[in-house]
């Protein structure tokens, strides 16, 4: 077991409450252990460092003692300053098997309560990434939701675009149909008014009898005949007009509903909790460091 005091400049040592003038030494533990971070469901596979300092070192060890820090070996001397006073902890640290039972309760410790948190997206079928923020996250759930939402939107605009193509042939169709009768009967009604005063001013010359005013009556009442044809195709028109207007509010309220529908899901996450197996857990190494106090 490497043997290490603490250095004077290690950055964390205030987090100990050290005397770091002082020539008095009590002895700690400094331990580091990798970590694999292993969820299958939303394919995670997350390796960190985990380093910390233990003490005092009871008769039995007690992993819970443990103070996170950031360590490197800049941070631990080899020789020992002179004058030093040392205080011999409970533990028997001369001991292998007391080395070996530490190494196996600062596993289980960290076996109990070691953990990250990820978040989930069920109706996206999403997983943050270790190290992922909430916002990031939802960010990322916004963009995935967009896309089902085109897609979704896609296949409703397929399916609405055979129905658009129907309307807008029967409304091409009664449209030609209300521009030739509007054609044909401005026709008859300009023949209607040449032949009715042809008819008027020919009884009056004494050319024709009263019975050619019964033709112009005829001729009326075919123009009154087009013009209610006319009416009906331009109220098929109106109809297949209104048909067309009606069907882009309805695609328009299934696209908002679905985009709606899309961001409700994108902001439905949830916090999952990742522990560890005990065979996710490796001691790196471990060494006796005297701190001063």
């Amino acid at each position: 077991i490497p043997v290490y005091h603490l250095a004077k400049g290690a950055p964390w040592a205030e987090l100990l409450d050290l005397d770091m003038s002082s020539a008095r030494f009590t002895a700690a533990i400094a331990a580091r252990v990798n970590l694999t971070y292993d969820e299958r469901a939303a394919d995670l596979v997350h390796q960190e460092e985990w380093e910390a300092i233990v003490t005092p070192l009871d008769l039995r060890f007690d992993a819970s003692n443990a103070v996170y820090v950031d360590y490197d070996d800049r941070d631990f001397e080899s020789a020992a300053p002179e004058g030093g006073v040392y205080v011999i902890p409970e533990g028997p640290i001369d001991k292998s098997s007391y080395w070996k039972s530490a190494e196996t309760a600062i596993k289980d410790f960290l076996h109990r309560g070691q953990k990250i948190t990820i978040y989930k997206n069920a109706a996206l079928k999403l997983y943050s990434r270790a190290g992922e923020t909430q916002e990031e996250f939802l960010e990322r759930c916004d963009a995935a939701a967009r896309d089902k939402a085109d897609a979704a939107a896609a296949k409703l605009r397929d399916k609405y675009e055979r129905r658009f193509t129907t309307i807008r042939n029967q409304l091409a169709s009664a449209q030609r149909r209300a521009e030739e009768l509007e054609v044909d009967l401005q026709g008859s009604r300009q023949q209607e008014v040449i032949d009715g005063a042809s008819s008027v001013i020919n009884i009056l010359l004494g050319r024709r009898s009263t019975r050619s005013v019964t033709g112009s009556a005829r001729n009326r009442k075919a123009t009154r005949s087009k013009e209610a044809r006319l009416r009906t195709a331009q109220a098929k028109a109106d109809d297949s007009f209104a048909d067309l207007q009606a069907l882009e509010t309805d695609l328009v309220e299934e696209l908002e509903e679905i985009n709606d529908q899309w961001e409700e899901r994108a902001e439905e996450i949830e916090e999952v909790e990742v522990g560890l197996e005990k065979t996710d857990i490796q001691i790196a190494d471990t060494a006796l460091l005297w701190l001063p106090f």
